[in-house]
């Protein structure tokens, strides 16, 4: 929802606002509003790059951890499916995210990574922080659930000003003094402040205005009219139109208390078969704001789903699509990502998991079509007729089964049986990709290396980036163990990893491909969880990085022998190198890939592992032009990577020295 021009006239006057201390109370959030607000408040995520998940999650755990530190109960209140009164609002906005999402410079691209509202999910499910989805928009169970629990809405839905709830905006809380002073700082709206320096007789006054401006419930055009009976004074220098027609009703507003005669004088120069229409959605917003027959029993159940649902739903494991399937005839899937025009939407290949979903979750069998970006604009993209299934008539066999032939995965091709059961859904997803794209095994090599990297590197040196904490970490390693070379030879190749935008070679289509891998990630987490969580599919963290995959597909595409030693495994902790050798290997040889036995990455021969040579790390001031010097063992390998050496990321870190 959202009332046009209101926050800023609020924030614009300064004259509402007041600073509080809050703590050992409930908080009802807005999550529909806190992931972007908190994604824009995060360095370093690279959006236009898919998101460095790494990043949002501390940003994520560290604000919430300091909310629960201060005492408070926070409950998180998310969107549900589209209202139909909100067909037009919903078509615009997805019209504008079209146009953000073809921007053409890389640095100018906003919104947030695809993953943003499942990872921050899987914060709060750690944390103990409760979450409920509404059945539709959260604004009116929000106020409600505040209401009935008298405490305070945190959000920047410019409605909260106007509901009869305390409310704290929430790009006004300072989350480094909460964390210094142990309890909530922001600036709270001081409603009867307002009403004072106006001159409203009541709260119901304010509830008019908002529906005099225009909500999602009354379109401003609708009202348009009544400015022919309100005379426009002058206006301010430095106020833009909006806010002047505010202004201007809250100053007709006020000479009228009475709420009925100011609705009947503004309907008066409206044709008669008009006016009960109006009034009728007039009063409907009155009733919202007010809390007027509204309880916050409304969101205890999706009652447009199947009863076995209902509680996943609630509990956000089923994204909103499940409630238009039933509702509406149409579905809207929107992106705020990177897109390339010339490709299709990057939602198309998950549309056939989505329909494997509604199979299960819609009521009746109907078509529905499947809106999106079509080239520049918003259009059909598909229609989907979904076969009605019912979950307890299918074994755990047939649930695998309809995974896999959900996935175009070939049972024949016994990949499964060779890998650990903790690779099938890592596999599953990069093979259905594989089947949507022509995927080279420098990009699946990428999201290997970033595995094992995530998993194993990046905790020894508690997942920093800052050359002196790396060295310190390192210093305090036994100079020959296997850590220590690990450490250093990773974070040498492997970061920094130059930004490709700043070099003008933003690969776009790379970067569509990528985000819709992370759109079909995100639907087959529903379809699994649907289906009883039937197979382990890797967790955000341990699955993408956008900037760490890209850089590193284009680097092993241009100089695969540089990163030979990379791709090999041989400088990984013995702990998990045959493990790599071994996922690495069933990987590159089962995949659908458009390259094999290629030009770009050899692959070296799987054979036993030799005993490594005790390596000494020594770690040295940081000086740009050290690299890395060979022992006697490497000089007949030396003459094979001269050649590449000038491509290599300056040595941030340390000198490597056999002994």
């Amino acid at each position: 929802m959202g009332i046009q021009g209101l926050s800023s006239f609020f924030d614009k006057q300064g004259l509402f606002f007041e600073e509080v201390r809050i703590r050992d109370t409930t908080i009802v959030i807005d999550g529909n509003n806190i992931f972007p607000d908190l994604v824009s408040s995060c360095r370093d995520v690279h959006v236009a790059y898919g998101g460095e998940y790494r990043k949002l999650y501390d940003h994520f755990k560290t604000y919430f951890e300091a909310f629960l530190k201060c005492g408070l109960t926070p409950i998180v209140l998310f969107d549900g499916g589209d209202e139909e009164i909100k067909e037009s609002v919903r078509i615009q906005r997805s019209q504008r995210n079209i146009a953000e999402c073809l921007e053409r410079r890389p640095s100018h691209i906003r919104g947030f990574p695809v993953l943003t509202k499942k990872l921050m999910l899987s914060v709060l499910e750690e944390l103990g922080i409760q979450v409920i989805q509404t059945e539709f928009e959260a604004d009116r169970d929000i106020a409600a659930l505040a209401m009935q629990k008298n405490c305070p809405v945190l959000s920047n839905d410019s409605d909260f000003f106007i509901f009869s709830v305390e409310f704290i905006p929430l790009y006004s809380v300072d989350i480094s003094r909460t964390i210094e002073e142990g309890q909530l700082v922001a600036m709270r709206f001081n409603r009867e402040k307002l009403l004072r320096h106006y001159g409203f007789k009541s709260e119901e006054i304010l509830h008019l205005l908002a529906s005099l401006i225009g909500n999602d419930y009354v379109e401003s055009s609708t009202l348009e009219v009544i400015f022919t009976r309100i005379k426009l004074d002058k206006k301010f220098k430095s106020e833009n139109p909006r806010h002047r027609r505010i202004r201007v009703l809250m100053k007709w507003l006020s000479d009228h208390s009475d709420i009925n005669r100011a609705i009947d004088l503004i309907l008066k120069p409206f044709p008669k078969h008009e006016c009960p229409a109006l009034k009728s959605k007039i009063q409907d917003s009155l009733n919202m704001y007010s809390g007027a027959n509204t309880s916050f029993t409304m969101v205890s159940e999706a009652q447009c789903l199947p009863v076995e649902f209902r509680g996943m739903y609630k509990e956000c494991k089923l994204g909103r699509h499940v409630i238009n399937g039933n509702t509406l005839d149409y579905i809207v899937l929107s992106n705020t990502q990177p897109e390339c025009q010339e490709l299709k939407s990057v939602h198309t290949n998950s549309i056939p998991i989505l329909e494997t979903i509604l199979s299960f979750t819609q009521t009746q069998e109907k078509q529905i079509t499947i809106k999106g970006r079509l080239s520049n604009r918003l259009g059909n993209i598909a229609v989907i007729k979904p076969k009605l299934m019912q979950l307890s008539d299918l074994s755990e066999q047939d649930r695998l089964n309809l995974m896999y032939k959900t996935l175009k995965y070939n049972v024949d091709s016994g990949a499964l049986k060779e890998l650990d059961s903790k690779y099938h859904g890592l596999y599953l997803i990069l093979n259905y990709w594989c089947c949507c794209y022509q995927i080279t095994e420098a990009t699946i090599y990428s999201f290997l290396i970033f595995r094992f990297f995530s998993l194993y590197i990046d905790p020894l040196v508690d997942y920093t980036r800052s050359q002196k904490l790396i060295d310190e970490k390192m210093l305090s390693l036994p100079e020959t163990s296997e850590e220590r070379t690990a450490i250093f030879s990773y974070m040498r190749y492997t970061y920094p990893l130059a930004d490709a935008d700043s070099k003008g070679e933003f690969d776009r289509k790379l970067i569509h491909s990528f985000n819709d891998l992370q759109f079909i990630y995100e639907n087959v987490l529903q379809l699994n969880t649907l289906l009883g969580d039937i197979i382990e599919f890797p967790q955000i963290l341990y699955f993408y990085s956008g900037f760490f995959v890209y850089n590193m597909t284009k680097v092993l595409s241009r100089n695969p022998k540089s990163y030979s030693n990379i791709v090999s495994g041989e400088w990984l902790p013995s702990t998990c190198s045959s493990e790599y050798i071994k996922i690495k290997d069933i990987f590159i040889q089962n995949l659908p890939l458009a390259q094999r036995g290629t030009r770009n990455l050899k692959r070296k021969e799987l054979q036993p592992k030799k005993e490594r040579k005790a390596v000494k790390v020594l770690v040295r001031d940081y000086d740009p032009n050290l690299d890395m010097v060979p022992s006697a063992s490497d000089e007949s390998t030396e003459n094979e990577t001269d050649t590449e050496s000038d491509n290599l990321p300056a040595n941030r870190f340390a000198i490597l020295r056999a002994k």
